[in-house]
């Protein structure tokens, strides 16, 4: 019986070592499923463009009435904190263009829907993500294409 309780207090380390190399299932990652593009102006803007500049890829609104917004869906991205180039138009002649990196990934961790906000101004531009708040597209499956 000796030899069994032997072999025993032998494996105890490694079991303990086994337990805590236990293999835990990646947390999901937030995505981003909407973005709302909010006129602080007291003009209308007639156009805004947000890109990805790495990526290539845009959003626009048109004709954001003054203190209003202009809220869009896309297909699910996931955040990877590029910059993005904002670019937005008073008038033909009067064309704003500054690139931002956009706040609040920390909500990355408790939210697994978020909204892009970006906030236009006279002369400049604030970006944050927010959990997600568009009804209708926040309770989206995680794999569903918008259109």
């Amino acid at each position: 019986m000796r030899p069994v309780v032997h072999s025993l207090r032998a494996l105890l380390p490694l079991l303990w070592l086994l337990n805590g190399c236990s293999v835990q299932p990646p947390a999901p990652q937030a995505e981003i499923r909407g973005l709302i593009i909010q006129n602080l102006t007291r003009q209308t803007v007639l156009n805004a463009r947000i890109r990805v500049i790495e990526k290539h890829q845009f959003v626009s609104c048109q004709n954001i009435l003054p203190r209003q917004s202009c809220s869009t869906t896309f297909p699910a991205r996931h955040p990877q904190g590029l910059p993005v180039e904002i670019v937005w138009q008073f008038s033909p002649d009067r064309i704003k263009r500054q690139v931002i990196n956009v706040a609040g990934l920390e909500y990355l961790k408790s939210a697994s829907a978020l909204t892009a906000i970006i906030y236009l101004d006279d002369d400049s531009v604030a970006g944050e993500f927010q959990p997600c708040h568009l009804q209708g597209v926040c309770e989206l499956p995680h794999d569903w294409d918008l259109p």
